[in-house]
């Protein structure tokens, strides 16, 4: 009987993680073999500057090598995503308060504000914690091409026409599930008491 990939990849991350708490050095390579091209590309997205992804990617490294003895991440891949994601912020908050620069982190926020905000701010009505936990619900809810089209969209920053294009659907069917997503996760979380 074979390993489905998914378990051969967590297995493969535990074998990383187990690496960093042994604190072998080459724990990094195999990170950067492994996730190297994924970090790269979401601190892309934020930043859209070569020379500050492979920075973000060297910080990113540095960061997971210096937390893992005392944290044990149950999704290694979620893990370095969202430090890099982490790193990438910092690096885009410290460019914009020298200058204005383009990125698709700009472009997806203020499309998001746009559909959810109001005069109340999310955080007046409830803990971040309990309206993550409803949109995490909302797009468990979702079928696999929305899951997808979110995630790529709000999570990975990635351009419409590039999803659109793994989709191998229109830009246009894009925007318009997005749109379909958007309003409701609206409905959603005005359902569960938070009114945007």
């Amino acid at each position: 009987m074979s390993i489905p990939e998914n378990q051969k990849a967590a297995a493969e991350d535990e074998q990383i993680v187990e690496m960093y708490w042994q604190r072998n050095p080459d724990a990094i390579q195999e990170t950067d073999q492994k996730y190297g091209h994924l970090l790269w590309t979401v601190a892309y997205n934020v930043l859209c500057d070569a020379q500050d992804c492979e920075e973000c990617q060297n910080d990113t490294y540095l960061r997971v090598w210096n937390a893992i003895p005392s944290t044990r991440p149950t999704s290694f891949a979620a893990y370095v995503v969202r430090a890099v994601k982490r790193v990438a912020l910092d690096r885009y908050k410290e460019k914009s308060r020298q200058k204005r620069i383009p990125s698709q982190l700009t472009v997806s926020i203020e499309e998001l504000k746009r559909s959810i905000s109001s005069g109340v701010t999310v955080e007046e009505e409830y803990d971040a914690k309990e309206v993550s936990q409803m949109i995490t619900d909302y797009i468990s809810s979702l079928n696999d091409r929305q899951q997808y089209i979110f995630i790529d969209r709000y999570y990975m920053l990635e351009p419409v026409e590039r999803t659109a294009a793994e989709l191998q659907i229109s830009v246009q069917t894009a925007y318009r599930e997005i749109e379909k997503i958007k309003r409701g996760l609206k409905r959603y979380l005005e359902k569960n008491g938070v009114y945007v």
